[in-house]
């Protein structure tokens, strides 16, 4: 059932997952390199975990919201992470990098955990995880206030 909350959470959430994927353009990434959809892919995440996930748990207790916001906010960080690094795996394969299913689930893994050490950066960590700390908070007060 669509809620005031649920549609709240799926718009500060995709605003999470835009913004955080700027901010890792930005910080971690050379000049110059093309990203194609990375913002967009993860605002598309943002909007789905916001809408299924945050926007049903949040309206109980501001700490309570805070928590799920964080929560929900590391959920989005490893999907990320997990479906670039099976992007790129893909990218790898229709080259014909790699010889067995076993190599290609090796290298998405592989993907994956460069991409993690790549954005552990305090700058990008505690800016996606403070606007996650906030989406929670915008969507307790959505769900106290517009019932």
């Amino acid at each position: 059932m669509p809620t005031a909350a649920k549609l709240i959470c799926a718009f500060a959430m995709a605003a999470v997952g835009y913004l955080s994927s700027e901010i890792v353009v930005l910080q971690t990434l050379e000049e110059g390199v093309r990203v194609g959809w990375f913002q967009e892919y993860n605002a598309l995440l943002g909007f789905f975990f916001g809408w299924r996930l945050l926007g049903r748990m949040v309206g109980e207790a501001i700490s309570i919201s805070m928590m799920n916001g964080l929560f929900v906010g590391g959920l989005l960080m490893a999907l990320a992470l997990v479906s670039q690094g099976f992007y790129t795996m893909i990218t790898e394969s229709l080259d014909l990098s790699y010889d067995s299913p076993e190599k290609a689930l090796n290298g998405m893994l592989n993907f994956t955990a460069s991409y993690a050490v790549q954005i552990f950066d305090s700058v990008v960590l505690g800016f996606h995880f403070g606007l996650s700390v906030l989406a929670g908070l915008i969507g307790h007060f959505t769900a106290r206030n517009w019932r």
